[in-house]
């Protein structure tokens, strides 16, 4: 039996696409795990996106959110979860 995985994406310098009117947040959660499709070989990986947004427009606060999802998905069958970022959170 495979774990259960929850990955969560804020948006971020990875989840960034240049668009019709300069950077925009996108992909999506699911479209960055699509970029690794062997994930499926060794977990059941749920992707969720949540606040696309720049990384240098995430600030401590954002992070609360995904603390408490996370909290909530221990409580049930979920073996672990992670959060997508890219490097603009190093700032």
């Amino acid at each position: 039996m495979q774990p259960n995985i929850h990955v969560l994406s804020p948006g971020g310098t990875m989840a960034m696409s240049k668009g019709a009117s300069g950077v925009v947040p996108r992909p999506s959660a699911e479209e960055l795990l699509g970029a690794a499709p062997q994930l499926a070989d060794f977990a059941n990986v749920r992707a969720e996106s949540w606040r696309a947004m720049p990384g240098a427009h995430l600030d401590f606060d954002t992070f609360i959110l995904p603390a408490d999802k996370i909290r909530d998905l221990s409580s049930r069958a979920v073996s672990g979860a992670g959060i997508t970022q890219g490097t603009d959170s190093m700032e």
